[in-house]
């Protein structure tokens, strides 16, 4: 009776495929499973490196800019008062070179 097979090889030979089937399966997660853990260690690192390395040169940067920020508003304000003596002067130049023509 060859060719012909009998229930019992039928389940033998399905269950061989899955067997087959599950070893695969099997596989590909243990590799998807490492690809996970190697993704995690290297988010790991970007956020160490963030909070240890970039963080604080941001920090820094911002630091910076404010004092710069306050610094330029302190020459502002010495540039202003500037020009309103310079402003002051030019009046009181024009006065005394007016007084000395009608004179």
């Amino acid at each position: 009776m060859e060719g012909v097979f009998t229930v019992e090889d039928k389940i033998i030979n399905m269950l061989e495929t899955i067997a087959v089937q599950v070893t695969e399966m099997n596989k590909r997660l243990t590799s998807v499973e490492s690809e996970m853990k190697e993704v995690k260690q290297s988010v790991l690192k970007t956020n160490i490196k963030i909070e240890n390395d970039i963080q604080p040169k941001i920090t820094a940067l911002f630091d910076g800019y404010k004092a710069n920020t306050e610094k330029l508003e302190v020459i502002e304000n010495k540039v202003d008062k500037i020009a309103e003596t310079v402003t002051e002067h030019d009046l009181k130049f024009t006065l005394i070179k007016n007084k000395r023509k009608a004179n």
